[in-house]
């Protein structure tokens, strides 16, 4: 069982570290993170953040992984929106 187990959150609020760990592999949370957001975009349990942090996530990553990790709009767009995977459909 993980860490959600038996729990039903309205929503659940993304920070800087979040996404961070789903980006860097070398993240020690990275692993957990991914399982985590398949499982929030699986069950539709709706995700939130603000401006600060994504401004905030987008400086951390430049400078921890480098511009060649850059997120694209279309990527942020696709979190926003909460989409799943096409496999997960």
């Amino acid at each position: 069982m993980g860490p959600m187990a038996g729990r039903r959150e309205s929503s659940v609020f993304v920070d800087t570290s979040a996404f961070l760990a789903l980006l860097a592999r070398n993240d020690q949370y990275h692993r957990q993170a991914g399982e985590i957001f398949r499982r929030l975009l699986r069950e539709r349990v709706p995700q939130f953040t603000t401006n600060i942090v994504v401004i905030e996530a987008h400086a951390l990553i430049l400078s921890t992984l480098g511009a060649g990790t850059g997120v694209s709009a279309g990527s942020w767009h696709r979190w926003h929106n909460r989409d799943p995977e096409p496999s997960q459909r």
